[in-house]
């Protein structure tokens, strides 16, 4: 198996990204504050961590903007939006794998399809759309009520509400979604949500080191060299044809 393409929605400075990853070796390049490491970190969120912490300020700004203004009207969302962080990791397999570990992922047995799509969310469901309404009116009233003399901004007002709030009223799954094969993308009608007995540790692993971390391990720590020793070894025995792709995020 190889995870062939990745897009990640409404995460930090991404309001939509996809990249395309090549069977070897992938390099993402850029300025700093582009986004190499929020790409990282989305990732590390929803696949390493047993339950996703995210914060207000992890949102994109325009899904920001948007959820304040569905909440301070009638709570509708236009139906091509998308309700919160998504990611989701398009996996190409072959008559090599074990079907085993894909199993769960698998949509549909056209022969033709032997890309599975799973996918992490961290949205505002429907259900939940009339609740957070109905509780940030009641707090917007009674702080309106403490600063008779000088009301505060609304807008901030409401994103230190819904920080405080947040895991109240969004909520993080696992999708398995079909790949349509004509339509060379996901259909999002068409899904299941995968539930805790999944193990998506045997799909896809990811390792993640920050950069803020020191160069070199610690006496106790051998993640790092452990980790770099294993790309060494690969790229040794690749050097005669190596496949290196950059792009700027």
């Amino acid at each position: 198996m190889k995870l062939t393409q990745l897009r990640v929605h409404n995460y930090r400075v991404f309001k939509e990204i996809n990249v395309s990853l090549k069977d070897f070796l992938s390099l993402v390049v850029g300025k700093n504050n582009t986004g190499k490491t929020s790409l990282l970190t989305v990732l590390n969120k929803f696949i390493n961590c047993s339950s996703a912490s995210f914060g207000y300020n992890d949102f994109n700004f325009e899904f920001q903007s948007k959820l304040y203004q569905a909440i301070e009207k009638d709570g509708r969302w236009e139906t091509e939006d998308h309700k919160g962080i998504e990611l989701y990791l398009f996996i190409q397999y072959d008559d090599n794998d074990s079907y085993a570990n894909i199993c769960d992922l698998m949509m549909d047995l056209d022969p033709e399809n032997n890309i599975v799509v799973l996918k992490f969310e961290y949205i505002l469901p429907d259900d939940q759309i009339e609740k957070l309404q109905q509780d940030w009116q009641e707090y917007w009233q009674k702080t309106v009520k403490k600063n008779k003399d000088s009301e505060p901004s609304k807008e901030i007002c409401f994103e230190a509400f819904v920080q405080s709030r947040l895991s109240r009223y969004f909520k993080t799954q696992k999708k398995a979604v079909r790949y349509d094969v004509e339509k060379g993308d996901v259909d999002e009608e068409d899904y299941k949500i995968l539930d805790r007995s999944v193990k998506i540790d045997k799909i896809v692993c990811f390792n993640y080191i920050s950069a803020r971390r020191d160069s070199d391990n610690k006496e106790n720590d051998t993640s790092l060299s452990t980790l770099s020793g294993k790309y060494y070894e690969r790229m040794k025995n690749d050097m005669e044809n190596p496949v290196i792709d950059s792009f700027e995020d």
